[in-house]
């Protein structure tokens, strides 16, 4: 599987994201290959958020044609502006953008949890086709936790109605929740997700946000909402944010082996990323300071690449250049 070195600026504005990703480089990186002047190829990419109806499609409730319209406009400008990577965001809060056996339409899609568009089509697959007509790379950007961002009713089939026992709600926004990292079979449902799409989509990546733990349930501690499955599921006897970190080792890493299997057994290529918030710890590097994932979030990226479980990892620096984390 290839070893990918990102150097990258996020920079966030009204109209969307954007990821300028450089020095890419291929499988057992070295010499000229290797250096930071001489790249064998660059990944510029952008973000296409979903979400909110950020990016895209920014109407929820168009027809089929007025959004694929929609895409193909972004999809040009990026071509004629000389990106060559989308990471299009297919499943905000565990709804699809694409025809899906297992979780329901994106409300962000048709308006409506649940309802299919009309005339039905699949985004997903016509997003990389007219992504690879065009030669730019497709990633399918994941949030795999978030369960809900939002006062719309969930469809019959979304998770938190098939197992409200995963469940989790942030102490301060009673409309936020996640599924919860610590039960093993939410972490088998994720994969599950991840290998549908690996499996029926010619996507060239996976990409993962940092809805892990967030801060908002953790500031305070989600009213103890996890302390059950802390004792049910901790057989090391860690300690809660020790416990909280394993998680997110653990399901990172089954995801990462079951795209593996699918690109042996495929013949694919598909790579595994992470964008992490932007500090590791308060004080790493010196004189940085802030919320950390690692203390805040609970979850620690570094220990992802030394198990040799993602292929990238491209953190989110929402900081002007200047600025106290510059």
């Amino acid at each position: 599987m290839k070893n990918i070195t990102l150097k990258y600026l996020k920079i966030a504005f009204s109209g969307g994201l954007f990821l300028f990703l450089s020095t890419a480089a291929a499988q057992c990186p070295q010499d000229n290959e290797f250096s930071k002047t001489t790249p064998k190829r660059d990944l510029r990419g952008v973000f296409l958020a979903s979400v909110f109806n950020l990016n895209w499609p920014t109407n929820k409730l168009a027809t089929p044609a007025v959004q694929q319209a929609e895409l193909l406009t972004i999809l040009d400008n990026l071509k004629f502006n000389g990106y060559n990577t989308v990471f299009l965001q297919v499943r905000p809060s565990g709804d699809a953008l694409y025809q899906s056996a297992i979780e329901p339409w994106s409300i962000y899609l048709t308006g409506t949890e649940g309802l299919a568009p009309s005339p039905i089509w699949d985004p997903l697959a016509f997003a990389i086709t007219e992504a690879h007509s065009r030669g730019l790379d497709l990633h399918a950007w994941i949030n795999p936790y978030r369960s809900k961002n939002g006062s719309y009713t969930n469809a019959a089939n979304h998770p938190s109605n098939t197992n409200p026992s995963w469940v989790l709600t942030a102490a301060t926004n009673a409309n936020l929740k996640i599924l919860n990292p610590g039960i093993p079979a939410v972490r088998d449902y994720v994969v599950s997700i991840i290998e549908d799409i690996a499996t029926r989509y010619d996507v060239d990546g996976i990409h993962f946000d940092d809805y892990f733990y967030p801060s908002s349930f953790m500031v305070p501690a989600p009213n103890n909402q996890d302390s059950q499955s802390f004792i049910d599921y901790n057989p090391t006897n860690l300690s809660l944010p020790n416990w909280r970190r394993e998680n997110g080792k653990l399901m990172v890493g089954k995801v990462y082996d079951a795209i593996q299997v699918i690109n042996t057994n495929l013949n694919k290529n598909i790579v595994f990323g992470v964008s992490p918030s932007g500090i590791w710890k308060s004080g790493v590097p010196t004189g940085i300071s802030g919320g950390s994932h690692f203390n805040d979030l609970f979850y620690d990226p570094l220990a992802w690449m030394d198990a040799g479980k993602v292929d990238y990892l491209a953190p989110q620096l929402y900081w002007k250049i200047g600025g106290d984390q510059d």
